[in-house]
């Protein structure tokens, strides 16, 4: 068990990965959570070519989505603005663990022809179905790439809280690893008796 406190006063105790999960998501509220304005976002490169301006996270049916259940398929959806003509435009994400394990990452051009871009404001989506991952932590990562030459990139973007309304933590905090891979299993049956 965890607990942490918010000015002197129990903030939440329970299982360490919904603590962790609360504590880095204090002080933001639900729609704002959902959407997050990157316009004041720290950059470590000044932007010169194209630049995200907000991210948004939804539920499978296209609400803002500051919680999902493992049931759920996440869309993330960005409104970038190309300050210039670009040319061989890509996207890349990638997954981050709450304690910093690098989980996957996937890229537009994986799907999708590269695309020219005239200059304009743009919103690009995806979804990532959420049966994968465990009841922890996750970040994304998110980079802008034009002819090979990074443009922008913002990461540590907290993504919605997974929920489960029947959760066994003893079980959840015995996992091994990152993710879950949904495995299939038998029923178990008395071994076959062998006549000899």
């Amino acid at each position: 068990r965890v607990i942490f406190l918010r000015q002197g006063k129990i903030a939440y105790a329970g299982d360490p990965h919904a603590a962790i999960s609360a504590y880095l998501g204090q002080g933001v509220g639900a729609e704002s959570h959902a959407t997050i304005d990157l316009a004041d976002y720290p950059r470590s490169h000044p932007i010169e070519s194209a630049v995200f301006r907000r991210v948004r996270f939804t539920d499978g049916r296209g609400q803002p989505a500051s919680c999902l259940r493992l049931t759920d398929v996440l869309g993330v959806e960005m409104d970038i603005q190309a300050k210039k003509p670009l040319r061989q435009f890509n996207l890349s994400m990638a997954v981050v663990h709450g304690e910093g394990l690098r989980v996957f990452s996937e890229a537009y051009s994986d799907e999708h022809a590269l695309p020219d871009l005239e200059p304009g404001e743009y919103t690009l989506r995806f979804q990532v179905p959420m049966r994968f991952f465990k009841m922890e932590s996750y970040f994304l990562a998110l980079t802008m790439v034009e002819n090979g030459k990074h443009c922008d990139y913002v990461d540590g973007l907290l993504m919605p809280e997974l929920v489960d309304e029947n959760p066994n933590l003893q079980m959840e905090s015995q996992r091994w690893g990152v993710l879950r891979v949904p495995v299939t299993w038998d029923l178990i049956k008395p071994a076959a008796i062998l006549n000899l």
